[in-house]
């Protein structure tokens, strides 16, 4: 049985589509902009990782905080949840924030329920973080294992040990979020469709992090990242950055900084010898 877990850090729309935030219309989180990639919905022209993975037969389950869609009442489409997104089951919030104990927007499969009032968790303290590792492990035990499963749980570690040989050892290889799911692509053999539910698909834009584990190495690339105005542009040891709509744009060298670091004696960290 082949299993795949992958980990949700940041922002989340990033790590299960392959697309950019204004390509996938969340730009401005689940505010509506009423401009394309600020529509504060996730679009069907993005496909998410569970809907990639279903193609390959596996069976999906989400744990977790949704936030890709605005959170709304009972009478408001729920078109872009979980399991309309190609997850089997859910538990987690819809939206992205709130209370520990009491989370606003709890949610079972396509039901918004109550932590004080559901029959089928009853902790003795609820705390939200909990809850979502009870029903990830619940997930697991109740799968059939004729088939294999994708589980997508918010804020654990990442973990595979026949595919990653050495273990806790550092790489310099800069990655991005959206190589996060074309990792999962890869490893989970899955042939990523143009076309999904009648919409043509945005191409996969992510690069799989496989080479990396073993060599620490990716062909050279640009990566572009924007969010909530703020931009950036990275290209080998130089890094342009520039912080909200009027803020100029700033260039570094990060390997200029590095020599900097061991001529002052700020490096090696001293955090660094316990590790070694």
């Amino acid at each position: 049985m082949k299993i795949i877990t992958f980990i949700v850090l940041l922002f989340s729309a990033m790590l299960f589509t392959q697309c950019d935030s204004p390509k996938k219309g969340l730009e401005q989180m689940t505010t509506d902009r009423k401009l394309e990639g600020y529509r504060g919905q996730l679009n069907k022209e993005c496909i998410t990782i569970a809907e990639a993975m279903k193609t390959a037969g596996y069976s999906t389950y989400m744990s977790g905080k949704w936030h890709v869609t605005p959170y709304r009442s009972e009478n408001y489409s729920k078109d872009n949840w979980p399991l309309q997104r190609g997850f089997d089951r859910f538990y987690g919030t819809i939206h992205g924030a709130g209370s520990f104990y009491d989370p606003n927007g709890l949610t079972r499969d396509n039901e918004y329920i109550s932590p004080y009032n559901d029959p089928e968790y009853c902790p003795e303290t609820f705390y939200y973080t909990d809850a979502i590792s009870d029903h990830a492990t619940r997930y697991i035990r109740e799968h059939n294992a004729d088939n294999p499963f994708f589980m997508y749980v918010a804020y654990t570690a990442a973990h595979w040990p026949k595919g990653i040989k050495e273990k806790n050892k550092w790489r310099n290889t800069p990655g991005h979020l959206v190589d996060i799911m074309a990792t999962c692509i890869d490893i989970g053999k899955v042939s990523y469709p143009s076309e999904f539910n009648g919409h043509q698909i945005i191409p996969l834009e992510g690069k799989s992090l496989i080479p990396v584990f073993d060599r620490d190495e990716i062909d050279d690339r640009m990566i572009f990242f924007e969010h909530l105005r703020n931009r950036a542009v990275r290209a080998g040891n130089w890094k342009l950055v520039a912080k909200g709509l009027e803020g100029p744009w700033e260039l570094y060298n990060m390997e200029a900084w590095e020599a900097w670091a061991i001529r002052a004696h700020v490096k090696p960290f001293p955090e660094s010898r316990k590790k070694n």
